[in-house]
This record gives C-alpha cells, sequence and structure tokens, in this order.
C-alpha cells in the first residue's frame, strides 16, 4: 500500500471528503493545506514534506503517524536523533534502518 492509498482508503472509512480532509491538516504557518495538495497526495503525485504534516494527516485520519511514516520510507526525527552514528554508537543506526527496512518489507508481504 502506498502512503496516498493509505490516506485515501482512512479518509474514505471516515466519511471526509478531500476539501473537509485538507481543512484538518493544518501547516506550521496554521494555514490550512490545498484540496490540491490532498488530491496530489493521494495520487501519489506528492508527500507531506514535514513531521507537522504527517502528524496533521495522522491526527485527522485517526490513524498512527508511525504507519505514515513507514509509507513514506522516514524515521521520524527522534529515531533518527536517537541511532545518529557515533564513536560510540557502533552500528546502532544501521541496524536501526535495516530494522525498520525489514518491518516494512514484512507488512508488504
Amino acid at each position: 500500500m502506498t502512503l496516498g492509498q493509505a490516506i485515501s482508503r482512512a479518509r474514505k472509512a471516515k466519511g471526509l471528503t478531500q476539501k473537509e480532509l485538507a481543512s484538518k491538516v493544518i501547516k506550521e504557518d496554521g494555514i490550512a493545506i490545498s484540496l490540491p495538495y490532498v488530491v496530489d497526495i493521494e495520487h501519489d503525485k506528492r508527500t507531506p514534506n514535514s513531521e507537522q504534516l504527517i502528524g496533521q494527516f495522522a491526527k485527522a485520519l485517526d490513524i498512527p503517524a508511525e504507519y505514515l511514516y513507514l509509507l513514506v520510507g522516514r524515521l521520524p526525527s527522534d529515531l533518527q536523533k536517537s541511532y545518529k552514528p557515533s564513536s560510540s554508537a557502533g552500528n546502532d543506526y544501521a541496524k536501526a534502518v535495516n530494522a525498520y527496512k525489514a518491518f516494512r518489507k514484512e507488512l508488504r508481504a
């Protein structure tokens, strides 16, 4: 499943129109996203470019943000910060990324 498919499916399950969803997703500047932005996301032409937007989609659709991160193939910044390679961390970062990828692959199976 793609991010667009998941958002579309969740939106329809909640009985929301694309316009209603757009009004519930608020950007960092306090302004709601546009209807064309929602359409582009649902057709996999765009991806939310910030954690703020991913969180807003998750909240508006009552789905876990972690699931959306999985679909966009990104780690949330708190995990990225926790697993940055350092002299004492060894391969923790690589292990975390590999575990995330394995989990993602398992969900697709």
